[in-house]
């Protein structure tokens, strides 16, 4: 049997000196992607990320800064590897070429189209050798669901990720994954826990509307392993040529996401039909988001928006739980400065007036909020 220094089951073996002498960080476009790392671009359909993605290939393949973010290596090729039809990427690159007044050379652009599985360990090797022929810096998966329709999100994310990690390394450069949201908040990656704890850096894009086509997106790196994390970029589309490129705007400002006219109508009308219909002091924040259902981020909103206006009143009572109390922030609703929506009867009755609520208060129907 092999002694563990010989092994090569368990790896690099590495002493105190050699970890030391390990490289440092290096970014590869500066703020957003770094050199010898496994990168994970998460975004709902429709919030750009290949605009983007596609931006960053076309900066590394010609050493055009990424909207003012400089390519810290000489231009390099670059693969692109596409699990659905390529038919709208020419256009989408020919309008990054206009934009900028530089040709990307044929040879420093490689699309793959419609590969095997990236679940199948066939794909790394021929990948592994495509790259290194070529002298690649970045490889770009886009997107997991479209490249691995075989794959168990939970189980294959892991395997993925250090395929593309070991593969960053070996081409001194990175490699880069889109992957989707799920339905829940949009700033997670569907199946998160397994893809952000793997991948060294998180970049998260997120439309500020949902409802609005060529609405803002908010670009925000929720992780660097490495590094600082929080970095936020405001981009919007503009059309040039056939298609469209990514510019820097000024961030809007801060918009009650739970949306105008009706269907943000609704949102405030079923937070005031929990409010006024259940018993005082008895619910949480997430209780009254879970009892309406829907888009609990746009609920939060919807609430949030309801506390900064006053139609919400909030105040820190101590609530008993078990044997002991514990502090508490309640919610009210308010109904004597404003009344915003009529109320209608309630499904079931309020119950007694709470002692310690003052008489006149205009409090009905208080509800226990959690911090979140």
């Amino acid at each position: 049997m092999k002694s563990p220094i010989e092994s090569r089951s368990l790896g690099r073996m590495l002493n105190r000196a050699d970890l030391a002498a390990l490289p440092k960080p290096e970014p590869l476009i500066e703020n957003w992607v770094d050199l010898r790392t496994a990168a994970l671009v998460v975004g709902a359909t429709g919030a750009n990320k290949t605009f983007a993605l596609l931006g960053w290939a076309c900066s590394v393949a010609t050493g055009v800064p990424w909207l003012g973010n400089p390519v810290e290596i000489d231009p390099a090729p670059v693969i692109y590897v596409v699990g659905e039809g390529g038919s709208g990427l020419h256009n989408r690159i020919a309008a990054w070429e206009q934009d900028s007044g530089v040709k990307v050379r044929p040879t420093r652009l490689v699309v793959l189209l419609l590969p095997d599985s990236i679940s199948s360990p066939n794909f790394w090797e021929e990948l592994w050798e495509l790259a290194l022929v070529l002298g690649a810096r970045l490889v770009v998966l886009d997107t997991f669901s479209s490249l691995a329709p075989d794959a168990d999100e939970t189980k294959d994310a892991a395997g993925v990720l250090r395929q593309m990690a070991s593969l960053a390394v070996d081409i001194d450069g990175a490699v880069v994954l889109a992957h989707h949201t799920g339905w829940g908040p949009q700033d997670r990656a569907r199946g998160a826990s397994q893809f952000e704890s793997n991948a060294d850096s998180v970049v998260v894009f997120k439309k500020l509307d949902t409802d609005d086509d060529n609405s803002p997106i908010e670009v925000l790196r929720k992780k660097s392993k490495d590094g600082p994390a929080g970095l936020r970029l405001h981009l919007q589309r503009r059309d040039v040529g056939a298609s469209c490129v990514l510019e820097s705007v000024t961030a809007p400002p801060s918009k009650d996401r739970s949306g105008t006219g009706a269907r943000g109508e609704a949102l405030r009308r079923a937070i005031r039909d929990v409010l006024t219909d259940a018993d005082p002091y008895t619910l949480t924040r997430t209780q009254v988001v879970t009892e309406v259902g829907g888009d609990r981020e746009r609920v939060r909103a919807a609430l949030n928006g309801l506390l900064g206006d006053g139609i919400v009143l909030e105040e820190s009572r101590s609530r008993p739980e078990g044997n002991r109390a514990r502090e508490r922030k309640l919610l009210a609703w308010n109904t004597v400065d404003r009344v915003v929506v009529p109320l209608r009867q309630p499904r079931r009755s309020v119950g007694a007036v709470d002692p310690t609520t003052p008489a006149g208060s205009g409090v009905v129907g208080a509800v226990g909020v959690e911090d979140e």
